[in-house]
Order: structure tokens, then C-alpha cells, then sequence
């Protein structure tokens, strides 16, 4: 969970998450909160059921491996697909200057917020 997020999640019964779980392929699961996400309602139950798997290695790599603090620099390759995205996301979210490149086809997906690296 990502330190910037000060409550937990709310949900109701019969709502449709997502989950990261190892060995969890089952349409009812128990898992505590923290592990849940809200399936959007435009995603497709392939997006919704895949979106864990880049979104726990943007977080792995922002901070357990580079542990970004507020202030730092952040170059991210490859920030106009999915896993480059959170990335941009997440380093932002921790007050990082975050500097990104893509390529001609996913530019329009890069907040105009970052840097654009040339």
C-alpha cells in the first residue's frame, strides 16, 4: 500500500475487485484489504485481473529498490505503457522531479506534468 494513502478502502458487499495472490485462481477469494483493488467498470476482467502484476513492480522498484524520496530525480524509459506509467505515478506521488521518455505511439499517455527527457 502506498504510503501516501491515509485510509483504507471502503467496500460493499457484492463489489468487484481485483487481488494480488499467489496461487489464486478462484472467483470467490478471502484476503485482507490491503490486497484489494476496485475493478473499474470499463476494465475488462482480463485488464482488471492482469493490472496487479505491473502495478506491484512499479511499487518494488519506487520503494524497495530505490526507496525515491521527495526531491530526487526519477528517469523513467518507457513511461507511456503500464508499468512506465505507475512509475511516473507513484515517483510523483513521493515528490520526485520525474523525467520520462516514450515513444511516438504512447507520448499522449505521460501526464504533461514530467519532464519530457530528448
Amino acid at each position: 500500500m502506498a504510503e501516501s494513502v491515509k485510509t483504507p478502502l471502503r467496500m460493499t458487499a457484492r463489489e468487484f475487485v481485483t487481488c494480488l495472490a499467489v496461487m489464486a485462481w478462484a472467483p470467490q477469494l478471502i484476503a485482507p484489504a490491503w490486497l484489494l483493488a476496485r475493478k473499474p467498470p470499463s476494465a475488462s476482467w482480463e485488464v482488471a485481473a492482469a493490472f496487479p502484476v505491473p502495478a506491484l513492480t512499479a511499487e518494488q522498484v519506487i520503494g524497495d529498490a530505490l526507496n525515491v524520496r521527495a526531491g530526487e530525480q526519477l528517469l523513467v524509459h518507457g513511461a507511456g505503457g503500464v508499468t512506465g506509467g505507475l512509475l511516473v505515478a507513484l515517483g510523483s506521488l513521493r515528490g520526485a522531479q520525474v523525467i520520462a521518455t516514450a515513444g511516438p505511439a504512447s507520448q499522449q499517455r505521460v501526464p504533461p506534468t514530467v519532464c519530457w527527457g530528448g
